[in-house]
């Protein structure tokens, strides 16, 4: 980090998993460096209407980007920024990760909808007029809907994995999760802190 100083700010807006945010933070804490992790949600539509943020880290360096990322962020129906202070450490980023949980959860579940109507030999116009029909139920399932109206393999993606991941390493329910994870596969994963460094998150009461 040759080209930064003390007090400075990294404003880390990637897809990123919590637990190397908060390694980067303990990283740069004896430079006065300051560092946040910032979920960030909106997908295209966000471009131009602006996304949904859920920053988290050093107190000072939150409330200092706070005005800038109120003015990027969506409103709401109030004119509201959809933004505000998670709380410290990689809380922003895990936050990010259980909404990726959770859209996972529904996209499986379409899935599963789709798959089951598939087996009872519909066709994809058949599945896509029927979903297409369930817009109205909320943004989230109508932009799924989109994507599963087209012919497409019988898969999933693996976004969302990381909640399943943490559910049990914290000993969590997550009735939702998209997948089951081995003991194996989570060793893999290599996101439980190490005993030398305490966690960093602490979630803000606001």
């Amino acid at each position: 980090m040759p080209h930064l100083e003390r007090d400075d700010i990294i404003l880390d807006c990637g897809n990123e998993h919590f637990a190397n945010t908060e390694r980067r933070q303990h990283k740069v804490e004896d430079t006065g460096i300051r560092y946040i992790g910032c979920g960030v949600s909106g997908g295209y539509q966000a471009a131009r209407a602006g996304p949904s943020m859920c920053p988290g880290g050093d107190q000072s360096a939150l409330k200092e980007v706070l005005p800038l990322l109120e003015k990027v962020a969506a409103k709401d129906k109030n004119e509201k920024p959809c933004v505000g202070i998670v709380g410290t450490g990689g809380s922003g980023h895990y936050v990010k990760m259980v909404h990726n949980g959770i859209e996972h959860g529904m996209m499986s579940a379409i899935c599963e909808t789709w798959g089951i109507m598939r087996k009872m030999g519909m066709g994809y116009e058949e599945i896509g007029d029927i979903l297409k029909g369930w817009d109205s139920s909320g943004e989230l399932v109508c932009l799924t809907c989109a994507m599963q109206s087209r012919p497409m393999a019988d898969s999933v993606t693996r976004k969302g994995h990381f909640s399943s991941q943490s559910a049990q390493i914290y000993h969590i329910s997550a009735s939702k999760a998209p997948q089951a994870l081995t003991k194996s596969q989570v060793r893999k994963a290599n996101i439980i802190p190490s005993s030398s460094q305490k966690p960093l998150i602490k979630w803000s009461k606001t």
